[in-house]
């Protein structure tokens, strides 16, 4: 089962929690938009030109999504610590944990891409995803703890969240940074994995299906 059981961190402080956020910020805000990329090749058609071309569709807007997510997240952490430090010049990362957190940010990233990626080819029965990625946005929010770290809320919302893959794009490597172990890195970068590996199955279930009516109307 998906469970975080690590025991959760107790009373955080105004530091913290500022830390928090520049972390959750900056894995949530740094992805490119992809929703609505896809939506709109499914809408106009430019799917069945990106089908003849020697590539995969779906692992192509990821190469696409990943080069640009990946320069943005350093101005946004960069830019977030600096006024942390600035206000009140504290900085609670452990440097042995970077490579790791880095990982983990990484994965963050192509947890949100499988996850966008199945909303937007939805887009083949709903015409538009927006609406549905708009949705999943604040599940994220909330549930996956970007707004307030998961453990502030009531146990049952606790619960909830750890079962559902949006805690792996930002609460879990947000607390990796925060309280970092080497054994609560490798059940963060665990976590993230299990959760990739299902949803791209449906990502990649999703996508042959919705291929299959663009060959069979012609595009």
């Amino acid at each position: 089962k998906a469970v975080y059981t690590t025991t959760p961190i107790e009373g955080y402080t105004i530091i913290q929690i500022l830390w928090y956020l520049v972390f959750t910020e900056a894995l949530v805000v740094s992805p490119r938009q992809i929703v609505g990329v896809i939506t709109d090749e499914v809408q106009n058609g430019d799917i069945a030109v990106h089908l003849t071309r020697p590539y995969h569709y779906v692992l192509h807007h990821y190469a696409v999504y990943l080069s640009g997510t990946i320069l943005k997240f350093p101005l946004y952490i960069i830019g977030g610590a600096f006024i942390v430090i600035l206000t009140t010049g504290t900085i609670t990362i452990n440097p042995a944990g970077i490579p790791l957190l880095l990982l983990s940010a990484l994965l963050s990233f192509t947890l949100s891409y499988v996850i966008l990626a199945t909303v937007g080819l939805l887009a083949f029965w709903t015409e538009d995803a927006r609406p549905i990625e708009y949705i999943v946005s604040k599940l994220v929010f909330i549930l996956g703890g970007m707004l307030v770290p998961i453990d502030i809320f009531p146990q049952w919302i606790q619960t909830i969240s750890h079962y559902l893959p949006f805690i792996g794009i930002a609460y879990a490597p947000a607390r990796l940074a925060l309280n970092y172990t080497h054994t609560l890195a490798l059940e963060t970068i665990l976590l993230q994995i299990f959760w990739i590996m299902i949803i791209a199955i449906l990502l990649f279930f999703v996508y042959n299906k919705g291929v299959k009516k663009v060959v069979m109307n012609g595009g």
